[in-house]
């Protein structure tokens, strides 16, 4: 079976750019052939194929295997050397996946973080980088590390930002703000492909799902919820129509106790460059 035949059978025809689900009893009918894949990276690292397929057969038996392969550190060297690449984007989503199954790393949360902060990578890996950081932060030693991390709140902070747009007349009367995905119905994340990687809006998504669990830092939470732009954001985000945005800003909303019949009624002075 060659890599690329594999690549498009674990994938099942699904080329979202985000996959919510992974079709576990076909990844264990190809258990092997998912192993031999990181072979496959050790001798060439930049076979996009092997990446693609990798990033899809990530579950909870293959992880352990993936991160203890010497393969491992190819991925996270990738993420660090190719931040432009579409291959990097995907060994991002690979450490992210791992990260989800328990199988994150200090050395692939650095790399993780580095690339976030990273305003020149591409779009998609710096998605994947913030919500493998979320994914990480679950674990409390790893989690205070990660908002100890300098500018990396902040940064997160301004991408959610972003996911919020002005929306003039006749479109909103009066005129107010809005989600990017409100806004723009071709926006959406949730339905996304693979080539939309390199569009700045499927980021915030990756910001709020880091946010989502770093909220459970006494701090955070206070600077989340002590700001009205902030408080806004999120309430925007809420009701944006993309799936993926708005569970996660609801589950920060909820967990905050933001009211967002007032945020939503408040007007936002506030410039970004000042948030």
């Amino acid at each position: 079976e060659s890599i690329k035949a594999l690549a498009r059978d674990l994938r099942g025809g699904d080329n979202r750019l985000v996959r919510t689900e992974v079709d576990e009893a076909l990844v264990e009918t190809k258990f092997s052939n998912v192993v031999e894949l990181l072979q496959a990276l050790s001798m060439d690292g930049l076979q996009k194929p092997a990446l693609t397929a990798l990033v899809s057969g990530i579950t909870s038996r293959t992880a352990p295997v993936i991160a203890a392969h010497t393969a491992y550190d190819l991925i996270i060297r990738m993420v660090d050397q190719l931040p432009t690449q579409a291959a990097g984007s995907d060994a991002a989503e690979i450490l992210y996946r791992l990260a989800r199954e328990g199988a994150a790393t200090e050395s692939a949360m650095d790399a993780l973080t580095k690339a976030f902060l990273n305003r020149k990578a591409r779009p998609s890996l710096r998605m994947f980088a913030a919500a493998g950081l979320g994914a990480a932060a679950s674990v409390p030693h790893v989690g205070n590390k990660l908002v100890a991390a300098e500018g990396l709140v902040e940064e997160l902070i301004q991408v959610v930002n972003s996911g919020v747009v002005t929306c003039p007349r006749p479109s909103c009367n009066p005129p107010s703000y809005i989600s990017r995905a409100a806004m723009f119905p071709d926006d959406w994340l949730d339905r996304a492909e693979k080539q939309h990687g390199k569009m700045k809006w499927v980021m915030p998504w990756g910001a709020l799902e880091a946010l989502r669990s770093f909220m459970s830092h006494p701090k955070i939470a206070e600077r989340l919820s002590g700001t009205e732009v902030i408080r806004s954001d999120l309430c925007f985000l809420q009701i944006s129509p993309d799936m993926l945005e708005s569970t996660a800003a609801e589950a920060i909303v909820k967990k905050l106790g933001i009211d967002c019949k007032a945020a939503l009624k408040s007007n936002r002075t506030t410039p970004h460059s000042e948030l």
